[in-house]
């Protein structure tokens, strides 16, 4: 079976626009880009054709501007057969670090759906209010067991905890 790789490429824009001062001074360290991502293999291949289906995956960027600012994307894609489901959701704001507790204020994003087999459930959308609600981390950096550099892991409320690399 082959296996392809899944290559997320998206660009965070500083959200200068939203230049608002951080209630403390940014870690010197947090400052940047950081990701995280996951693909699979691919799960389907065309016995008439050989080709094969795109691989799944999720990727997610934050971006961490010294002036209190941040971006964020989430985008995930699975492909069943021959259909790709995509699903990408962006939002910047300001946020504020305290210690080890970092909340995310997000001023405005956007989602956006695209369904290759199914283009009529399509949808590009502006977030409700609700829908930016803030969201609560603690946060630390630390080594980086594949080399050089430190990772920035964050940890939600409830537990979750992942490890972002700097991009």
């Amino acid at each position: 079976m082959k296996h392809l790789a899944l290559r997320v490429s998206l660009t965070l824009a500083a959200a200068s626009a939203l230049a608002a001062p951080a209630s403390a001074a940014a870690p010197a360290g947090m400052i940047g880009a950081w990701m995280y991502s996951a693909t699979s293999g691919t799960t389907y291949v065309d016995s008439a054709t050989g080709s094969s289906g795109a691989p799944s995956g999720v990727g997610l960027f934050y971006k961490f501007n010294a002036d209190g600012t941040y971006a964020y994307a989430y985008r995930e894609a699975v492909t069943t057969y021959n259909c790709t489901t995509i699903f990408l959701v962006y939002k910047e704001g300001r946020f504020d670090v305290a210690g080890a507790k970092l909340v995310l204020h997000p001023a405005q994003g956007r989602a956006t759906y695209t369904a290759s087999c199914s283009p009529s459930l399509d949808s590009d959308r502006f977030l409700r209010p609700d829908e930016l609600a803030d969201d609560v981390y603690t946060w630390k950096l630390k080594a980086n067991p594949d080399g050089a550099g430190r990772l920035l892991n964050l940890t939600t409320p409830a537990g979750a905890t992942g490890d972002l690399r700097p991009m």
